[in-house]
């Protein structure tokens, strides 16, 4: 037996739980069968009440409770999750400067990087660029992996080789950094490398 949408109350009604948590157990008492494998007559079943420290549980589950904001006389004018909510520094791993795929990376240095790693270098074009790339990354776990997404439509990002050629991106490749920040550079998916660990999407 399972309670779906437990109340939390702390002075007055706080949130409601969809968390799921079980209240109770069936079990049976002098289990028993008989030689056709049935359960015999005299065979009792029980339902055992858990005790509330394990229907309670202490554990924090996140995305799993709709908080109450209500005005002076009790009505509940809003809902709201406890949903994390990702604000992402655009120059957190120097996007804004002239660091590697940095806005104000020059191409000379892109065509040096890129001798240098053996691979195309990704350039951000714009802010436009970089707020939309912190949107998408918000989209991720942070858990260490990377994933492609479109490019922003009129997206000023190239991308540089070591012969000094460009070409324009399609994807950009993100991963969330988990402390408010993002890596990623736009890529051209016919000569970027394979992602060698996937990210994955927040439900």
């Amino acid at each position: 037996m399972t309670i779906d949408a437990p109340e939390v109350y702390g002075s007055s009604r706080l949130c409601i739980s969809y968390d799921g948590r079980l209240l109770a157990a069936q079990g049976y008492d002098n289990l028993s069968h008989d030689s056709q494998g049935y359960l015999n007559k005299d065979t009792s079943s029980s339902l055992s009440i858990l005790p509330q420290s394990a229907t309670l549980g202490l554990a924090f589950t996140r995305e799993k409770k709709r908080y109450e904001l209500t005005e002076h006389r009790g009505n509940v004018m809003v809902t709201l999750s406890d949903r994390r909510a990702y604000t992402f520094s655009t120059d957190g791993l120097g996007n804004l400067r002239r660091k590697k795929h940095g806005i104000k990376m020059q191409p000379a240095d892109a065509v040096l990087w890129a001798d240098k790693t053996n691979r195309p270098i990704g350039k951000w074009g714009s802010m436009a660029d970089l707020n939309y790339a912190g949107e998408q990354a918000a989209r991720l776990i942070s858990d260490g992996g990377f994933m492609d997404f479109p490019i922003r439509p009129g997206s000023t990002s190239k991308v540089h080789y070591k012969d000094g050629t460009t070409s324009t991106p399609d994807m950009i490749r993100l991963r969330n950094n988990g402390d408010g920040t993002f890596h990623g550079f736009p890529i051209d998916s016919k000569t970027a490398e394979p992602i060698t660990k996937l990210g994955t999407l927040r439900e």
